[in-house]
């Protein structure tokens, strides 16, 4: 549990400057419009929230490559994302 409000700042702060970081390494350059967002709440109600007031036509969102027994699983925020979305979603 983060203690104080200036933790949450900090590490809000370090979360905008490592996407910032990633959108500038992998998508800057080729002209596709990205939206670098960071919020406190529940990932895939955020996403879903901001997706409804967007209707974007896909939802590009990567994971943490679980596996079992040699099979990907998905996890719980792109699972709700992907039935509750109504929408594409590109898996990365």
């Amino acid at each position: 549990m983060l203690g104080s409000k200036s933790q949450m700042v900090s590490l809000t702060s370090s979360a905008l400057e490592k996407l910032n970081h990633l959108n500038d390494q992998y998508f800057s350059a080729s002209g596709i419009e990205t939206v670098l967002k960071v919020e406190a709440g529940k990932p895939y109600r955020k996403v879903l929230e901001y997706a409804a007031s967007i209707d974007p036509s896909v939802i590009l969102i990567g994971d943490n490559d679980q596996f079992i027994h040699d099979e990907k699983i998905l996890g719980s925020t792109n699972t709700h994302i992907i039935t509750h979305s109504g929408l594409s979603l590109i898996h990365i």
